[in-house]
């Protein structure tokens, strides 16, 4: 029997907490691949997921396989390094990665016929808020000086 489920890669991190909580309060069964490398995984977050049967694989984006008797209805995007030291740390690494893992989600979303929602980020906007919140209509910008951050946010771009 083919099982339905919803993807979140990334489902440990900030926002895709929230998202798996939401998607399980609407009823829907979820699966996450997550390596902590950016957000550890909390014992009130295990619990969660253990008693609502998240599948969780601690992985990375490139080692995951989607399992040939599990069809995904929706695919949510999130995963990626974050924060300075890790930016940092990929260095030469980072913009590669970023784009084979969306490029492998969006090949898993046209074979599964899901929608797919691939998460940026407000870097793409290149520059600082001041303390404002940052908005859609703002013209994306970045900085033709090569650095780890510019791969980020390329990559993301």
């Amino acid at each position: 029997m083919e099982k339905k489920r919803i993807l979140v890669t990334g489902g440990v991190g900030f926002i895709g907490q929230y998202l798996v909580k939401r998607l399980i309060a609407e009823g829907k069964m979820v699966e996450v691949v997550d390596d902590l490398s950016s957000s550890p995984m909390t014992t009130s977050t295990r619990d969660f997921y253990r008693c609502n049967k998240v599948v969780f694989n601690q992985m990375t984006v490139e080692e995951w396989r989607p399992k040939p008797s599990v069809r995904y209805k929706e695919i949510y995007h999130l995963a990626c390094r974050v924060g300075p030291a890790r930016v940092t740390q990929y260095a030469g690494r980072m913009g590669t990665e970023i784009i084979s893992d969306a490029m492998k989600m969006a090949d898993l979303a046209i074979c599964h016929h899901a929608p797919l929602i691939s998460i940026s980020t407000s870097e793409v906007y290149g520059r600082e808020p001041d303390g404002k919140p940052q908005h859609e209509e703002l013209p994306l910008e970045f900085s033709y000086i090569p650095s780890a951050r510019q791969e980020y946010t390329l990559g993301k771009y």
